[in-house]
């Protein structure tokens, strides 16, 4: 998987998917430049500021793969408004955000999206889901909002082994329903499969002429 692909082909997707689905938390801009604004997952991010070329991958709403954003353009340092803001960012977090530019777009603003409560179940749709490992998280979108990720729960110095387990089971397209908690992201605290995505069977071949 490419991580560093440039933004325009992603984008392009991703405006589409946006503003089909009402665009109501935001209005995607694109102009000729792709400066923009849109709403997505935060997949890779460090709190290393310093870093020279530091970056943040957030997989944008629609799209099937993250974009890389550059925290601060070449040779300059992140603004201190943004640096504050990323405080409150962390990996898995569902995010509004702008950036200026093409090819190696920057990062000018983000904003977590908060719950409205600590604790809730959600009925939704998977669309995307890995169960590999350490590496374990359900992405969920209900009807007329914005995809969300879920990580399990901590449990007795592990990942919520029941969580895994029905994470692994499930795939895009199934219907799902998702107790949770929050604390610096959502937590799966259980998954529970409501139906199955429908896949068509493959019509057996048919025996050729003369076949033994």
């Amino acid at each position: 998987m490419n991580l560093q692909k440039p933004l325009t082909q992603t984008l392009a997707a991703t405006v589409l998917a946006f503003l089909g689905c009402g665009g109501s938390l935001l209005h995607a801009q694109v102009s000729t430049s792709l400066n923009g604004r849109a709403v997505g997952i935060v997949t890779q991010f460090e709190h290393n500021l310093k870093k020279p070329d530091a970056f943040i991958l957030i997989k944008l709403e629609g799209a099937k793969e993250p974009a890389r954003f550059l925290l601060a353009a070449p040779g300059s340092s992140v603004e201190p408004k943004l640096e504050a803001a990323l405080k409150g960012v962390f990996p898995s977090n569902l995010v509004t955000m702008e950036w200026k530019g093409q090819g190696a777009p920057v990062l000018t603003g983000i904003r977590t999206m908060l719950p409205t409560s600590r604790t809730g179940t959600l009925t939704g749709t998977v669309m995307d889901r890995l169960s590999e490992g350490q590496n374990v998280y359900l992405d969920l979108k209900v009807d007329g909002k914005p995809t969300e990720r879920f990580w399990p729960n901590w449990v007795a110095g592990g990942w919520n082994k029941e969580v895994c387990a029905a994470v692994a089971a499930t795939n895009p397209g199934d219907k799902v329903k998702v107790r949770w908690y929050y604390d610096e992201r959502r937590r799966a605290v259980e998954v529970s499969v409501v139906s199955k995505a429908f896949v068509p069977r493959t019509p057996a071949a048919k025996p050729s002429p003369g076949g033994a």
